[in-house]
């Protein structure tokens, strides 16, 4: 994991090309369970979807960030999945309203 989150310059252009192809393959796939029809009136949905992509990016950041910072707070993954769970119970909560 260390190699993957200190990117040796001479490679970096080419890591973030492949990252945002595998990137842009896969957001059809992580956002194909989302079921749109469940949102509350009033919300746009394709902003709605944006919105979870934008959520799912941060966090994405945010544990990158943190194993930069505090690796030995990265062990328990588990708790990770766990807290990431709460963020889309929120998320839910706002987007479907009531289920």
């Amino acid at each position: 994991m260390e190699s993957f989150l200190n990117i040796p310059q001479e490679l970096k252009s080419e890591i973030i090309e492949r990252y945002q192809k595998v990137y842009d393959q896969n957001i059809p796939i992580l956002i194909k369970d989302i079921d749109k029809t469940k949102f509350r009136d009033g919300i746009d949905r394709d902003k709605a979807v944006e919105l979870v992509i934008m959520c799912m990016e941060g966090m994405n950041i945010k544990y990158i960030n943190m194993f930069k910072s505090y690796p030995e707070r990265m062990t328990n993954m588990e708790e990770v999945f766990n807290e990431i769970k709460e963020y889309f119970e929120i998320l839910k909560g706002g987007l479907y309203g009531s289920l």
